[in-house]
């Protein structure tokens, strides 16, 4: 279980999220493992919002979002490759 309780705009939140793990280790190093895991999907989600406005993107039925999803990572992936 990870208690989070982030303050943002002067307002105060309490969130509580469970983990099921095969992992065989220490709760503060599972604690380090979950960060890490955060950090790359926030890190992409933001990448794909600013590169591509995926945000403000209005597809929103059908299989058409996770297509869009799947080829902007395809792009981003092209993208990282290029070397100038």
């Amino acid at each position: 279980m990870v208690v989070r309780v982030p303050h943002l705009w002067h307002k105060t939140t309490r969130e509580v999220q469970f983990y099921l793990t095969s992992l065989n280790c220490v709760p503060c190093n599972l604690g380090q493992v979950i960060r890490l895991h955060w950090g790359v999907e926030n890190g992409l989600h933001w990448t794909l919002d600013a590169t591509f406005s995926e945000d403000g993107c209005g597809v929103r039925t059908g299989h058409a979002p996770q297509n869009l999803a799947l080829v902007g990572r395809i792009a981003l992936n092209a993208l990282n490759l290029e070397h100038v």
